[in-house]
């Protein structure tokens, strides 16, 4: 099993068969090389959102793997339901927030183990929030691929599935507004 997950310019590669790696946009694409050397049954994929421009190329990747490896199992995953499953269990409602990078935050809103609610809001509204907020642009010191392969096998997991495709094609799990 081999997880991607992609937040702003950065990819974080993790797989069970290799070590861990945190990389740059400029060198995934030899190391997914590598990876797929190794004969991985199932890749995971950040699906969004995220910023427009990573998101392409991380559905171009996947679909010219789709074409070299049929074999493989791809499930592409929500950005929220990753992060959702960084939130202490004892947080029992609050918001995931993913920066945009245009003064704005996509978001989704947590009770208890299902993220509802999706909405784009302006920092300072989110900023006057009283609830938990995770925002995604303030995780540090953590592989969010291997996140996402842990996330697998939690209860948030099975509680928002919907949020999650096997498909190549970028699907937030959710349709997106846009105010610009």
């Amino acid at each position: 099993m081999l997880s991607i997950f992609v937040n702003g310019h950065k990819y974080f590669v993790s797989s069970k068969k290799c070590a861990e790696k945190i990389l740059g946009s400029e060198n995934v694409i030899s190391v997914i090389q590598k990876i797929m050397s190794k004969n991985e049954d199932e890749i995971i994929f950040s699906s969004g959102p995220d910023t427009f421009t990573s998101m392409r190329a991380i559905g171009s990747i996947m679909k010219g793997m789709s074409l070299c490896a049929p074999q493989m199992t791809f499930l592409s995953i929500s950005n929220f339901l990753t992060l959702f499953s960084l939130v202490p269990n004892d947080v029992t409602f609050g918001t995931i927030a993913i920066n945009t990078m245009r003064g704005d935050f996509y978001c989704m809103s947590f009770t208890g183990m299902l993220l509802n609610n999706y909405r784009l809001i302006r920092e300072e509204e989110l900023n006057s929030n009283d609830d938990y907020v995770l925002y995604n642009n303030k995780i540090e010191n953590k592989n969010l691929a291997t996140v996402q392969i842990e996330m697998l096998k939690s209860e948030k997991f099975n509680a928002n599935v919907r949020l999650v495709s096997k498909s190549t094609e970028i699907n937030y799990g959710i349709i997106p507004q846009y105010k610009y």
